[in-house]
């Protein structure tokens, strides 16, 4: 990872250990966004603002919005999931699943409407295909569920018991899945 990247990871990293700390009044502040300063792709940053969302960070941005690009401005400003972050209920994100390598790490968030915010992050190096199972978000494993991608801006349809995806090398895919009856 470059540098910039590597610290990245550490804050979050360390913002893991506190979730308990972060709710309405208070939130553990992961420091401002490097989003579209250098040093990153725009799949990284895609994750960087995707992760400080579901982790319920402020969204304090650090780069010149004089002269911020459209694919940047596709980032800071997806209101589907800047809407994660401000969700009501102000419950911080939580690590859920980390494969034995961490490389594919799994967060949800609870959100006020019932439904739940799922990121699947790829740490690694290569692209990867992983498939999300109901049980790992808490769900009943046989649960019937839609599926919206936060970064598609689609309505993905509706599964039951899981959801298959692949993810970019040190990219995402943040989901809103909601039980259905």
């Amino acid at each position: 990872y470059p540098l910039r990247r590597q610290r990245q990871m550490c804050i979050r990293d360390r913002n893991l250990t506190d979730p308990s700390y972060a709710g309405p009044g208070g939130w553990n502040d992961m420091d401002m966004m490097e989003c579209c300063n250098g040093g990153m792709t725009n799949v990284e940053y895609t994750s960087h603002f995707s992760l400080w969302s579901i982790l319920t960070s402020p969204l304090i941005l650090s780069n010149d919005l004089r002269v911020v690009t459209q694919a940047c401005l596709d980032i800071i400003a997806n209101k589907e999931v800047i809407a994660v972050n401000q969700d009501p209920l102000g419950i911080q994100g939580r690590l859920v699943y980390a494969d034995s390598t961490n490389t594919l790490q799994i967060f949800t968030k609870p959100l006020q409407d019932g439904s739940i915010a799922a990121l699947l992050f790829n740490r690694g190096s290569t692209q990867t295909s992983t498939r999300l199972d109901w049980s790992t978000i808490k769900l009943p494993s046989q649960q019937k569920a839609s599926v919206r991608d936060l970064w598609q801006h689609k309505d993905m349809g509706d599964f039951t018991s899981s959801y298959a995806v692949t993810i970019e090398r040190h990219g995402v895919v943040m989901l809103k899945i909601k039980a259905l009856n």
